[in-house]
């Protein structure tokens, strides 16, 4: 697919104006939506129109964390691998290694609970009284002090029923709490004729 986009030397795509968003906003959606031949299209057609790699990279590493995130924390491993073998290899080798990272990013499972969580909680922290003091049981007290102030703490390692939820104010968390088990969805899909499985997490 590669070589067939570098064959066309006119592309539609302008570094500093709207064609440039559109084709960056189509290879987010097409990583969004787990189509990965679109996703290579769409970053090979910028790679030839000059963009700089290290901005496609920056993207697909956003994109680890904001749509992918905990579904498959490899992801973030895998985007910023490409940028060091980019910065290691140079272009034109360096195409494979982006490649690489697209097909995978648009394959594997999704989950945007981290970019959920941020401002739910920034606004949380910011609204609170207090800004949201940690529970008595949270605090740490010197060794000297009254059992009576540490009682409360329950161990996870040895109390294992005992969830994080247990040890802060429900009060102030409640409306934004975002540790749901995050949904995911298998995608497969082909990358040049070649099926691509992925397991929910």
């Amino acid at each position: 697919m590669i070589d067939e986009v570098v064959q066309h030397k006119t592309l539609l795509y302008d570094r500093a104006g709207e064609e440039h968003y559109n084709v960056v906003s189509a290879f987010i959606k097409s990583l969004r939506g787990s189509d990965p031949d679109a996703a290579v299209y769409w970053m090979t057609r910028m790679l030839e129109a000059g963009e700089d790699p290290r901005f496609i990279l920056r993207r697909m590493i956003i994109f680890a964390s904001e749509d992918v995130g905990n579904a498959d924390p490899q992801a973030l491993q895998v985007a910023t691998a490409a940028l060091s073998a980019h910065e290691f290899v140079g272009l034109p080798e360096s195409a494979l290694n982006l490649s690489q990272a697209a097909a995978y990013l648009a394959c594997a499972p999704k989950s945007n609970s981290a970019l959920l969580a941020t401002p739910r909680l920034a606004r949380t922290s910011a609204s609170t009284e207090r800004s949201g003091a940690p529970a008595p049981s949270l605090r740490t007290y010197p060794a000297d002090a009254r059992p009576r102030l540490r009682r409360d703490y329950r161990y996870p390692h040895v109390f294992e029923t005992t969830t994080w939820r247990r040890t802060i104010s429900r009060k102030n968390f409640a409306a934004a709490s975002t540790t749901r088990r995050p949904k995911t969805a298998s995608s497969a899909r082909s990358v040049n004729g070649s099926r691509i499985e992925t397991e929910d997490r």
